[in-house]
Order: C-alpha cells, then sequence, then structure tokens
C-alpha cells in the first residue's frame, strides 16, 4: 500500500494573519466510482466476474442506504454513517410526521476503524506552496454619469 500522500501548501488568506500560516491539499489523483474500484479489485485473484462485483457491491450500497433511512446506523471498517436531522421544531409540532424536505435529512460520516489505522500510518509530502488561481475581475455595467433627477420626465 502506497503511504506517501502528497500535499500542496496553501498561504492562509485570512484578513490578519499572525504569521505566514499554511494549510494543506492533498493532491487528488483522480476521483474513483464504483467501476474504477471494481476494476482495482478484479486484479486481485477471485473467481468473480466484474458483472457480479458491481452487483454485490451496488447491492451492498444499496442496502446500507435502505437501511440508514430506515435510522440505522451503519458502521462498517470503512465508515460510519448515522443519520442527522437539520431544522428547528416547536413543542405543538411533536408527535407530527413532517413532509419529505421540510426537515431536511442528512448522513454524518466519520472514518471507522480501518479508515483511522490507514490514515494514521500515512506519511504527508509536502511538494511546495500552491500558486493561487488568479480569479478573472467581475464585469459590470458602465454607471451613468448624470445625476438621476436631472432629465425632465418627458425626455429632452
Amino acid at each position: 500500500m502506497k503511504t506517501i500522500l502528497r500535499a500542496y501548501a496553501y498561504r492562509n488568506a485570512l484578513k490578519k494573519p499572525v504569521g505566514p500560516f499554511y494549510y494543506l491539499r492533498a493532491l487528488s489523483l483522480g476521483r474513483l466510482d464504483i467501476g474504477d474500484i471494481i476494476a482495482r479489485i478484479s486484479r486481485l485473484p477471485f473467481a468473480f466476474s466484474q458483472r457480479e462485483y458491481a452487483f454485490l457491491v451496488n447491492l451492498f450500497l444499496d442496502e446500507c442506504i435502505a437501511a440508514a433511512t430506515e435510522g440505522y446506523h451503519i458502521a462498517t471498517p470503512q465508515m460510519r454513517w448515522s443519520p442527522t436531522i437539520r431544522g428547528t421544531i416547536v413543542p405543538s409540532d411533536f408527535r407530527r410526521t413532517f413532509a419529505p424536505g421540510r426537515l431536511p435529512v442528512s448522513f454524518r460520516l466519520t472514518p471507522g476503524p480501518a479508515a483511522r489505522k490507514a490514515s494514521s500510518e500515512i506519511s504527508v509530502h509536502i511538494c511546495g506552496e500552491a500558486v493561487p488561481k488568479v480569479r478573472a475581475p467581475k464585469v459590470r455595467a458602465p454607471k451613468d454619469s448624470a445625476p438621476k433627477g436631472d432629465t425632465p420626465k418627458g425626455g429632452p
């Protein structure tokens, strides 16, 4: 397993920094979806086809989602997730059922023991200071230089 994570240092852009502080952002090697993970698994010496891997992975994830939406907390070696509800209610709302979206539900993810162990074994190599992205200035319509109210309502 590769244990060196490359990162770049970005200057902290606070308005009143006490010193030259930086934060680190890991260098991304790209984004993997389920198909990419299945392709990685297919390198292992198992007797499953890629379609069977895809079916099993999707079945597992769908069942985790279904269980979490029923109120279960999911704990896998990789991560744990649980439903969280945002929004406020008043005492008169007790024992009511709200329509979907009224109190948005999201899933809080936390790393499981295997992920925490793997992250504790990662070395970080700082590649240097990152060049901040240059943002194009916003183009605005020119303002009329004549003060308002100087033109009569009937026109010139």
